[in-house]
């Protein structure tokens, strides 16, 4: 259903957009208010994102936006005014039109750390182990350092990419020890607590797929035997069922959760920025959990 031009939206940018689940919970939280906005999906070019922003800037029939990939970075960089998270960051995914100046905030830490709250483990974490150094791991590397971790190791395909960024994290790592490695070379000595998966290996692979199995073999080889039995697991994707990585973990035993509630997370913080309203939470979850399939 193409949107309603009579009415206020609030925009998806990115490319592409046709997936996202986040019109299925945002929707739920303006009817709950009786707000007569929409959050609507808007594919948009890296070419198109300066003009794009300049009709948020007025503020009028665009009330903010979301911004997934790819342009999260390139975001930051064409807003007004930063807020702290998307400040250390270097990513918006949450923009706010405000007095015709555009404000970004990166609200996927807040999603991260109520996603660990998840945990069947009401430990702290010392070391954690990063799987994988894309845009995803920007905001779970500052989450982690804000909980009180002490140790931070990030693993991945190109250990140089892994390295950069960590190095423009490092405003916020002053109290972490991090290292960086590649991802086949993980030993029994990394000894982590705490393991965030954020590669793409088996985002969107169901059981039984060729994908999931090709995925749940990759993450079985870890060394898992010879790390704390203690461990926890996140994984930042999510399904309808158990992602690859989830699997694993809870097959050894583990406590595990995936990132379905993150997404529900950093969009119900992103409601309260746009609308100044406290989000239903639960009315967003539930239409969450019934668009993927969990209810």
């Amino acid at each position: 259903m193409p949107p309603d031009p009579t009415r206020p939206q609030v925009w998806l940018l990115g490319m592409p957009v046709k997936h996202s689940l986040s019109p299925s919970f945002q929707n739920v939280g303006f009817r709950h208010h009786e707000l007569p906005w929409e959050y609507t999906l808007r594919p948009v070019t890296a070419e198109a994102l300066p003009e794009v922003l300049d009709l948020l800037r007025e503020g009028r029939a665009v009330r903010g936006a979301n911004v997934t990939v790819p342009h999260k970075e390139a975001v930051a960089g064409l807003v007004d005014e930063l807020g702290p998270d998307a400040r250390l960051v270097g990513a918006v995914n949450t923009v706010v039109p405000r007095d015709g100046r555009l404000v970004g905030y990166n609200t996927d830490v807040f999603g991260f750390l109520r996603l660990m709250e998840g945990l069947d483990s009401s430990r702290q974490w010392g070391r954690a182990l990063i799987l994988g150094a894309g845009g995803a791991s920007r905001a779970v590397v500052a989450a982690l350092a804000r909980s009180g971790v002490t140790s931070i190791v990030v693993a991945n395909r190109s250990p140089q990419r892994a390295e950069a960024l960590l190095a423009s994290l490092a405003e916020g790592l002053r109290e972490v020890t991090c290292e960086a490695i590649a991802l086949d070379a993980l030993s029994p000595s990394v000894a982590p607590e705490l393991i965030v998966h954020t590669t793409s290996l088996g985002v969107g692979a169901e059981p039984g797929s060729e994908a999931f199995e090709q995925a749940r073999r990759v993450w079985e080889r870890l060394p898992w035997a010879q790390w704390p039995s203690a461990l926890d697991v996140v994984d930042i994707c999510y399904s309808a069922t158990q992602t690859p990585m989830v699997a694993v973990a809870r097959r050894l035993g583990l406590s595990a959760v995936d990132g379905l509630d993150m997404l529900l997370y950093q969009g119900t913080r992103a409601f309260e920025l746009w609308t100044q309203r406290p989000a239903p939470v639960e009315p967003m979850r539930d239409a969450l959990y019934q668009a993927v399939g969990r209810r």
